[in-house]
């Protein structure tokens, strides 16, 4: 039997003086795990044997529970468990330790409750098919139920494809890639414990479904990026130890934001948004009223506005709030919105008007929110301040005043008065868009296009023109890297001779949407990669891809970043080239025409 000890598998709990039992299978047309001949030990592995599996399948009957110690390699090939028709089961003494590429298959669920551990640079798969008897309408999906330890060490990545992950467990990344699409995550555990998923140095954790049930711990001093696809369908999620270094994104959810209380961030999805912000108006924004235009702040119960009509109308309350962030930016759905003097046309507004996102302005029997015109030139997302001053004024029924000269909404109480700092207790009939608001609100259609494309119109005309924003820099331990000489699609740097494993392409960024009133893609784009050449190797841009790129579009030859994209560098790469197909846009601003 051999006795070469296995290879180093750092943050794994295999024992390198336990003896190898290494799965040689014979038996036909599968490769039996029960079948004793297999084993180079003629029995299977245990607690005293290390089951290797070196580049070759091995196949779990139904009913099974390993408690053994096992390494799946791949020397030659991929290596891999498989279901037999059936789930695979981990029970509490299984110890499973995967180097280089590996693969794990089931039908129906695959169960841990013992240790799975990624060693340094491994790659991993877990898949659960729907089987016969879960396809039946009504089965529970196939799913990865978590109960024990999983650990990715540096460098490491594990994908959970087409499955939900049920994690009542553990799972720690150590600088390591958790990568979870097409499927939930969730705790389906009865005695209510949520799952924790430990974020470390630069732990990257993506999920494309909903999360739910889940405390993301990020350690100390990490710089770790947390990606949610979708939290609208989950509860709350918290996020202990989030600090200034690590990163959450929320790339289908420009809506969304989350709390920060010291070193704890929850979560709010978007139907909590709609309840805490009201659309406002920004304190020094003036109102028309019967003793012209006034300051919103310097208004109060009783003074008389004049509605876009010419009627004059008294105002019954005033609600006011501050948004404070304690040092940090305000999320978007928060940051106020600048529309431009004369943006809508001569006078349209008189002066700069900011307004929260969500504020409703008048067009054509329509009330549009002022997210939904943002173009970047004349209406603009005001670079997100730590502190903004909200104040809103309600009148009998909801309607239309004139602020700065542009038709703007009253407050409607739809139920979110309380987000106000004197919004409560109030006791008064709550009003619903349906059948109180002063014009039906739009968010798409021909009416919010033909708008958008008036804005645009007009922003040329004033000499705003679009241009390419060429400039980029590589960011490496702190430092600028030294550009070299390129080409038009290239961009090549010079590394220092000693470096860290990650450098960051930083540029300027834009939104297609603010760019093409036909557009609703209001991501945040940087550049566009197709290649990155580090030395004469050249690479996918995906396989380096660390933090800050978006996923890929099919059909898409490009991989975006969000204007910060992280990549891995080896430690002794002295040459990057990028190999760029698309740059940023931004607005240039020139003198009006004469």
């Amino acid at each position: 039997m051999p006795s070469d000890p296995p290879p180093s598998t750092q943050g794994t709990t295999i024992s390198l003086a336990t003896a190898l039992d290494r799965f040689e299978p014979t038996t036909k047309p599968a490769a039996d795990w029960s079948a004793a001949q297999n084993w180079s030990a003629g029995q299977l592995p245990g607690a005293s044997l290390i089951g290797v599996i070196d580049g070759v399948w091995a196949s779990i009957d139904p009913g099974i529970t390993l408690n053994a110690n096992i390494l799946l390699q791949s020397s030659t090939s991929a290596a891999g468990l498989i279901g037999n028709g059936g789930a695979i089961a981990f029970g509490t003494a299984n110890q499973l330790s995967l180097v280089g590429t590996s693969d794990l298959f089931a039908e129906d669920s695959l169960i841990n409750q013992g240790v799975i551990a990624l060693a340094p640079a491994a790659s991993a798969e877990i898949v659960v098919d729907i089987g016969a008897i879960a396809g039946l309408p009504g089965a529970a999906p196939p799913n990865l139920d978590n109960r024990g330890t999983i650990g990715v060490s540096s460098g490491a990545v594990l994908t959970i494809a087409g499955t939900q992950l049920e994690n009542s467990g553990a799972i720690a990344l150590d600088g390591g890639t958790l990568i979870v699409t097409d499927g939930a995550t969730t705790n389906l555990n009865p005695s209510g414990t949520d799952g924790t998923i430990s974020l470390i140095g630069t732990a990257l954790a993506s999920f494309s479904d909903a999360v739910s049930a889940q405390i993301f711990n990020f350690a100390p001093g990490a710089s770790a990026t947390l990606s949610l696809g979708d939290i609208t369908l989950g509860a709350h999620l918290t996020l202990p130890g989030f600090g200034a270094t690590d990163h959450l994104l929320l790339p289908n959810l420009p809506d969304a934001t989350f709390a920060l209380s010291g070193s704890l961030a929850t979560i709010i999805p978007i139907s909590a948004l709609s309840q805490q912000n009201p659309p406002c108006f920004v304190e020094g924004t003036e109102i028309l009223t019967t003793r012209g235009h006034v300051a919103v702040e310097a208004l109060a119960p009783g003074d008389t506005v004049i509605t876009r009509t010419g009627a004059i109308r008294p105002i019954r309350w005033i609600g006011h709030r501050l948004v404070t962030r304690h040092g940090q930016s305000l999320p978007a759905a928060l940051a106020p919105v600048r529309i431009s003097a004369d943006a809508f046309g001569p006078g349209l507004p008189r002066r700069t008007l900011a307004v929260s996102p969500d504020h409703g302005l008048y067009f054509e029997g329509v009330l549009i929110p002022a997210k939904h015109l943002i173009n970047g030139a004349t209406i603009t997302a005001a670079n997100p301040p730590h502190r903004v001053r909200y104040f809103h004024l309600e009148l009998d029924s909801h309607d239309i005043v004139l602020a700065e000269g542009l038709a703007c909404e009253t407050y409607l109480d739809t139920g979110n008065r309380s987000a106000f700092e004197n919004g409560a207790p109030h006791f008064g009939r709550r009003k619903s868009w349906d059948s109180d608001a002063a014009a039906p609100l739009c968010t798409q259609g021909k009416i919010l296009q033909k708008l958008r494309t008036s804005l645009l119109a007009r922003a040329h005309a004033r000499g705003f023109t679009r241009q390419f924003v060429t400039d980029l820099a590589v960011i490496i331990d702190g430092c600028a890297a030294k550009p070299l000489p390129g080409t038009a699609l290239t961009r090549r740097f010079a590394l220092p001779l000693r470096h860290g494993d990650c450098a960051e392409i930083r540029s300027a960024h834009f939104a297609p949407a603010a760019f093409d009133p036909e557009s609703d893609d209001w991501r945040r784009l940087g550049v566009a990669l197709t290649g990155l050449r580090i030395g004469r190797t050249r690479y996918a841009p995906d396989t380096l891809a660390r933090s800050g790129f978006h996923p890929r579009d099919a059909g898409d030859p490009a991989l975006w970043t969000d204007g910060a994209g992280v990549i891995a560098v080896p430690p002794r790469a002295q040459r990057l080239t990028l190999e760029i197909a698309g740059l940023p846009l931004a607005w240039r601003s020139h003198a009006p025409p004469p």
